[in-house]
């Protein structure tokens, strides 16, 4: 009896808990459902008032309506001040809506006296202010208000130089995220806003300085300083650099032009290497010794794009090359490289992470004049970075032996791709000695004889206007590589003697059904 009683009451409880669940689904069908009616009111509501909107002049659209319009006139004082007088009722909602004006662009008001009220209407909301033509009025409002100034885009002369120096100096920015500062002629600005900044993430220095000391620089996401002067070792506020890494360790952006670092900082090489994780991209237009500095002492993500442009001639005494530093996060970048382009004329090396050059991840160019030192650039790179999973290799105009060397330093290379000159600068080359058959000589020598194979992997050798001299035929060429598994094409020029003359031929051959021509936007 006590068993069956038992019995009776799991039974009841498991029937109370799934006539509960049953509920529970059905309460959810309802929100569901009532979600779904709300939406299609709303919908069918909104369908209405454009209806009933388009059948309006714009003078009597709802004020929410003109509201959304009025934004969309972005900084320019001129047009807001237009709409504000063009009849009573846009004065009156244009007045009365603060956030139209937030974004000012003080260079459109004529008359001075007329910017402390229109500053008035943003109704104590942050500001995005821009000023180009400073003056002492102007600078005194900004001043007053900069507490609540969010995005602050200044252009000033010498004559403002003198007025926002102490400007700059004591006053607190609060709110301040942006702040660019452009000056006419190079000066030296003072510590921003005595370090009363904890919102700043972004700061644009152009044609102006501050010293790299601890705290100058802090918490930013984006940093460029960009200068009109070249490096120069005499200026003495550039010492200390990497503590601004040190104090910025989430930057994003950073892009540093003309700003030297000077002497090697003690204290700085006791600090170690500074990690920096969010780093997107770099820019830097330094000095050789500057730029191997600064990578010796950073850590960035192998997704990080280095654009580099070297100030160097390589003459001055201990010039070392830029690619010899330790601790470099090229090494990374380079081993990750899937394609790789080396211009020779233009003194200028891309790196790719995949094979059709869609998606550079490295840059450099160098401040060089004469682009037959190129080999003082390949050299390191094959000696300190090897990329041991490149793929594909285009030199353009680039020695024999450099060509040669970067080779050697890739063996998993499966694409070459040599270009040259059109025609008629092939022919100025020829009459002084210069023509590129060495390489190709070689490759063919390598490859179709299988003696100690350059590039063993070598699948498919492309040339591109390559003029390969007397007597040499492209189809023939062409047919040993494919003989040895390569396949390619060739648009190569060769040359003849007529009755005492000189005259160039053009020969096309095409041995793949892959191939589809040269890759659009190739560098």
């Amino acid at each position: 009896m006590v068993h069956a009683c038992r019995k009776h009451t799991i039974s009841s409880r498991d029937s109370k808990r799934k006539t509960i669940e049953i509920i529970d689904r059905e309460i959810d069908a309802i929100d569901t459902t009532l979600r779904d009616i709300s939406a299609l009111i709303h919908s069918l509501r909104l369908e209405a008032c454009c209806r009933r909107n388009t059948l309006l002049t714009v003078n009597n659209l709802p004020t929410e309506v003109l509201c959304h319009i009025f934004l969309a006139i972005g900084s320019s004082v001129r047009d807001k001040v237009s709409v504000s007088q063009t009849c009573s009722r846009w004065r009156e909602v244009a007045l009365k809506y603060p956030f139209m004006w937030t974004s000012l662009n003080l260079d459109e008001i004529a008359q001075q006296n007329l910017v402390p009220s229109i500053m008035k209407r943003s109704g104590g909301f942050p500001l995005q202010v821009k000023c180009t033509n400073w003056n002492y009025l102007r600078h005194t409002l900004c001043a007053l208000e900069l507490y609540r100034v969010q995005d602050l885009d200044i252009t000033v002369d010498n004559y403002g130089s003198q007025l926002y120096q102490d400007w700059l100096h004591v006053r607190h920015a609060p709110v301040l995220s942006h702040l660019r500062i452009e000056c006419k002629n190079e000066v030296t600005i003072p510590p921003l806003f005595a370090g009363k900044h904890p919102s700043l993430r972004e700061l644009h220095l152009l044609n102006c300085r501050m010293p790299f000391a601890r705290g100058n620089f802090r918490g930013l996401k984006i940093l460029s300083i960009e200068s009109i002067d070249l490096p120069d070792s005499k200026h003495g506020i550039d010492v200390d650099i990497i503590h601004v890494f040190r104090d910025c360790p989430e930057l994003e952006e950073v892009v540093l032009e003309g700003c030297s670092c000077l002497d090697e900082d003690p204290h700085a090489e006791a600090l170690g290497v500074v990690k920096l994780p969010l780093l997107r991209s770099m820019q830097l237009g330094l000095e050789a010794r500057c730029i191997r500095r600064i990578l010796s002492f950073i850590s960035t993500p192998p997704s990080a794009v280095l654009k580099l442009h070297f100030y160097t001639d390589f003459k001055e005494p201990g010039d070392r090359s830029p690619f010899t530093s330790p601790n470099n996060p090229m090494a990374t970048l380079f081993d990750n490289f899937r394609s790789f382009v080396v211009h020779g004329p233009r003194l200028e090396v891309f790196g790719f992470s995949d094979r059709e050059f869609r998606f550079p991840t490295f840059e450099a160019s160098f401040d060089i004049d004469d682009y037959a030192r190129i080999s003082r650039i390949i050299t390191p790179i094959a000696k300190f970075f090897p990329m041991t999973n490149l793929q594909r290799l285009q030199v353009h105009k680039v020695p024999d032996e450099d060509v040669i060397t970067l080779l050697k330093s890739a063996p998993t290379i499966t694409r070459l791709d040599i270009r040259c000159e059109e025609e008629h600068q092939q022919l100025e080359d020829l009459t002084r000695g210069m023509h590129p058959t060495g390489i190709v000589q070689r490759l063919v020598h390598e490859v179709v004889r299988g003696s100690k194979p350059l590039c063993s992997r070598l699948r498919t050798l492309s040339l591109d206007s390559v003029f390969l001299g007397y007597g040499n035929n492209p189809l023939l060429w062409a047919s040993s590589l494919n003989r040895a598994n390569v396949s390619g094409i060739s648009r190569c020029t060769g040359a003849t003697r007529t009755w005492g003359s000189m005259k160039l031929f053009t020969c096309f051959n095409k041995i793949t059904k892959q191939w589809s021509g040269l890759t659009p936007g190739m560098p």
